[in-house]
């Protein structure tokens, strides 16, 4: 279930909240998209401030994204397909190909930076998740 502010955020911007063939659909029918990843099985305290700086960075670049919300239980598929691991996370896409993402909050000049480089960017694969190998051992000094 979403926060409150996150709730408020979807009201007051009109960004939907869709899984499953919506969001492809979704996907498919918007050239360039933002898909909002800020729900845990938990409240996520950090997820509640995209309900400040989503609407605020949308306006920065002029409505150049279409914005869908992603709910929990859609979470897994989507944490497989674009290759995120934290909450809240932004995933960028450009005709339904991956372009880029950003995980967590940060201060907004890193978000105006970040989302230039991602507006600059080519689609790519998602990058590699990495699981550490608990039979590795550390680099050397």
């Amino acid at each position: 279930m979403f926060s409150q502010a996150i709730k408020n955020m979807q009201e007051r911007e009109g960004y939907p909240s869709l899984a499953g063939p919506e969001l492809d659909a979704f996907i498919e029918s918007n050239h360039d998209v933002v898909l909002v990843f800020a729900e845990g099985m938990k409240p996520i305290p950090e997820a509640d401030d995209l309900a400040v700086i989503l609407p605020e960075l949308m306006n920065a670049f002029a409505g150049k994204f279409a914005v869908a919300v992603v709910p929990f239980p859609a979470h897994r598929e989507m944490k497989l397909r674009y290759h995120f691991l934290k909450i809240p996370t932004l995933v960028f896409l450009r005709g339904g190909e991956y372009v880029g993402a950003i995980t967590g909050i940060r201060d907004w000049s890193d978000y105006l930076e970040d989302v230039q480089m991602i507006l600059a960017a080519e689609p790519s694969e998602p990058p590699p998740m990495f699981a550490p190998d608990e039979n590795a051992s550390a680099p050397a000094h």
